[in-house]
């Protein structure tokens, strides 16, 4: 019985802290947006309105990422209105 119960512990962990984690990023995660991911979603939103890869109306920074954060958001932007659910769903 000792050894059943040994063998479960770590599933059980794995279970809570998993749960935890859940609960983590529903309660919390709309104080994690930052200027970084802001620009993200707002050229997200932009590549879905051109219907594009690129843009010819954004200023890149020093990298051009094309399979990135903003090609998830933009095809989610299809189905959703919210930013909030498009943040959410995306990462």
């Amino acid at each position: 019985m000792k050894n059943k119960i040994l063998r479960i512990i770590p599933y059980i962990l794995f279970a809570l802290g998993f749960m935890y984690l859940c609960y983590t990023i529903r309660i919390s995660s709309w104080t994690w947006l930052d200027s970084d991911m802001s620009s993200e979603l707002i050229l997200a939103k932009m590549l879905n309105e051109e219907g594009s890869i690129l843009s010819k109306g954004w200023f890149y920074g020093t990298e051009l990422r094309i399979m990135y954060y903003t090609q998830i958001a933009a095809v989610l932007f299809n189905f959703t209105d919210s930013w909030y659910m498009v943040r959410v769903w995306s990462d």
